[in-house]
């Protein structure tokens, strides 16, 4: 692909991929991760179903013990309910507190500031709140604040210093539930994640943020939502440069349905709208159906479900 231009949101893209923090470890429906300022050096990771587990902070760590187990106390029954937070008293080394979260509270939102930042259901549903980036792992994050949506996996920074426009990037596309940050006491950060593991980014440049222009990413496409559908869905995807960009919706024998996208396109997040219709304008059958999304002879597909 030929780019000829590029911005800054794309390389800090670029520039970072995600890990997985604690190969070793494991947890069910981790929701929370903190750590007690203490000067252990240890994490703590909360499961939604009561259990805090504590473990070393090394890469390398093999064994977990528990540090709290009230399952007997929480109901997790939905999905949003359960063991849901854990914060340290400041002084914790000293005195041993500590405080769970475990029931839902209401929000009286009078006096309080509007959001500085929104995105729309084409981009997901529900967002996990994160933090400003204060770690020494990947510089290019420093200073921006780092979420994620829970169900369209995508991980975004938010550059935003109260005077100058708002700059939110696309860090990655994901299949993971992210539920939560954490920091550890060097501020580096962490995610939790639902498929059981801890993750956290690493800089893939080795170098200046800026310098490596070759390690801009290829084009992505987006799970379409919703997923199953009836009427219409959002298809997004990603461009990393301009080209020239084919949209397309086939049957499962190959048949061409209808095409949404022909032509040269710019760089960035990009969405279309399908609405069940072929290119006669008549209504599809239920079943499944492939979008095909083509940039400069290289393609991905994604699987979409029309029901009735």
């Amino acid at each position: 692909m030929f780019i000829s231009c590029f911005f800054v949101s794309d390389l800090i893209k670029a520039q970072t991929e995600l890990e997985i923090a604690f190969p070793n470890l494991s947890f069910v429906r981790p929701v929370d991760l903190q750590y007690p300022d203490d000067n252990t050096n240890r994490l703590f990771v909360v499961e939604q179903q009561g259990v805090i587990y504590v473990f070393e902070n090394n890469e390398k760590a093999d064994q977990k013990k528990i540090f709290l187990d009230i399952i007997e106390q929480v109901n997790d029954s939905g999905n949003e309910e359960g063991l849901l937070g854990l914060a340290f008293h400041p002084d914790y080394q000293n005195n041993g507190y500590f405080f769970v979260d475990y029931t839902a509270s209401t929000c009286d939102t009078s006096g309080l500031t509007l959001p500085i930042w929104e995105y729309s259901h084409s981009e997901g549903q529900s967002i996990t709140g994160g933090y400003v980036y204060r770690g020494d792992r990947v510089p290019e994050l420093t200073g921006k604040y780092i979420y994620a949506d829970y169900v369209s996996g995508r991980i975004w920074a938010l550059d935003y210093d109260g005077t100058q426009e708002q700059v939110n990037s696309l860090l990655q596309d994901t299949n993971l539930f992210i539920v939560s940050f954490g920091v550890d006491q060097y501020n580096n950060l962490y995610m939790c994640s639902f498929d059981g593991k801890i993750y956290r980014f690493q800089s893939t440049t080795g170098g200046d943020f800026g310098s490596d222009t070759k390690s801009l990413k290829k084009f992505r496409l987006g799970q379409n939502y919703p997923n199953p559908f009836n009427s219409r869905t959002v298809i997004t995807y990603y461009l990393p440069g301009s080209a020239e960009v084919i949209l397309e919706v086939y049957n499962t024998v190959g048949d061409l349905v209808k095409i949404l996208v022909n032509e040269i396109q710019s760089s960035g997040q990009k969405s279309e709208v399908w609405n069940c219709k072929d290119e006669q304008n008549n209504r599809v059958t239920s079943g499944i159906y492939l979008c095909k999304l083509r940039v400069d002879g290289l393609e991905e597909v994604r699987k979409m479900i029309v029901i009735k």
